[in-house]
C-alpha cells in the first residue's frame, strides 16, 4: 500500500466516522497471516514505516471517534489550544521565566482538556442527543477558556487586547458578570 493510498483511506474513514457510519467491519481488519515481530524487524511483507503508519491511523481514527468527529468547532478548539500553548511559551520567554517542567505540564494539561470532550460526547451518546449538544457546549467552553488565556498571554507580551474579543470570549466561557474584574487583570 503506498502512502497516497493510505492517506485516501484515512480520509475516507474520517468522513465515514463523522457521518456516524460504523467503520470497524470495513477498515479495521487485520490479515490473519500478519506476524508483527517479523514485520517490525523488517523481515515480513510490510516494512516498519508501514506498520507505524497503520498504527498511527488506527490511533487517530479511534481518537476522532472518541471526540465525536472532526468538525469546524473541534478544529477551532485545536487551533485555540495550540495558540494558547505557543503564546504561553512566548510570554514566558519574554519575561525570562521559561521552564521545561512548566512547559511539559502545560502540554499535559492541554492534552487532558480533550478528555472533557470525550466525556461530553459519550454523555451525548448515552442521552440520545443526536445533535451533540453537550460536546458542542464543552468545545465552546474550552474555546472561551483558551481564548481568555491567549489574551492574558498577549497582555503579558505588552500587546493591546481588543475589548470586543474579550467580551465575546467571556460570554463563551459563561462569565459575563465577572468580565469587568478580569479585564483589570489582563
Amino acid at each position: 500500500m503506498c502512502e497516497r493510498d493510505f492517506c485516501c483511506l484515512l480520509n475516507e474513514m474520517l468522513r465515514n466516522m463523522s457521518k456516524g457510519i460504523n467503520i470497524s467491519e470495513t477498515y479495521l481488519v487485520v490479515p490473519p497471516n500478519l506476524n508483527m515481530k517479523k514485520m517490525l524487524k523488517g523481515e515480513g511483507k510490510l516494512q516498519r514505516d508501514t506498520i507505524f503508519t497503520v498504527l498511527f491511523g488506527w490511533l487517530l481514527s479511534a481518537m476522532v471517534y472518541l471526540v465525536g468527529g472532526m468538525d469546524h468547532l473541534f478544529i477551532a478548539v485545536t487551533i485555540f489550544v495550540g495558540l494558547d500553548y505557543i503564546t504561553g511559551v512566548l510570554s514566558a520567554w519574554y519575561k525570562k521565566e521559561l521552564s521545561s517542567r512548566i512547559g511539559w505540564w502545560g502540554l499535559a494539561r492541554k492534552s487532558l482538556t480533550f478528555v472533557f470532550v470525550i466525556i461530553a460526547h459519550q454523555l451525548d451518546i448515552i442521552a440520545g442527543n443526536s445533535n451533540d449538544f453537550m460536546r458542542d457546549a464543552m468545545l465552546m467552553f474550552i474555546i472561551g477558556t483558551e481564548g481568555i488565556s491567549i489574551l492574558e498571554n498577549m497582555g503579558k507580551l505588552g500587546l493591546p487586547v481588543p475589548k470586543f474579543i474579550t467580551s465575546a470570549l467571556f460570554k463563551l466561557r459563561g462569565e459575563e458578570d465577572n468580565q469587568a474584574e478580569s479585564k483589570e487583570k489582563i
